[in-house]
């Protein structure tokens, strides 16, 4: 993943104020490619496994919150890539269906 994703993880940490492991984020990425048919060799995320791991951050690190997570998450995704929310689905893939870099 590149600077779009970052850029994605640094605005989910400022925004629910958490930490993002990016140990957690590799075996994801790895967990993905070993489960997924299409994404042999590439690098990429459902939407719904990035949400996945942000609200499981918010529960250890902000339990206090009541977040909509995936509302602000679709935000920030369509402001990162330039798509339309309405676009940003829970079963969406970040670089096959979004074009993230």
């Amino acid at each position: 993943m590149g600077l779009d994703f970052l850029d994605t993880v640094f605005r989910c940490e400022r925004e629910f104020g958490i930490k993002l492991n990016r140990d957690e984020i590799g075996n994801l990425f790895k967990e993905v490619r070993e489960k997924s048919w299409f994404s042999m060799g590439t690098h990429d995320l459902c939407v719904r496994d990035f949400v996945a791991l942000v609200e499981a951050n918010i529960r250890l690190q902000n339990p206090a919150s009541d977040y909509e997570v995936f509302e602000r998450i679709r935000t920030i995704i369509g402001d990162c890539l330039a798509v339309e929310e309405s676009d940003v689905k829970l079963e969406s893939w970040l670089v096959q269906d979004l074009g993230m870099d």
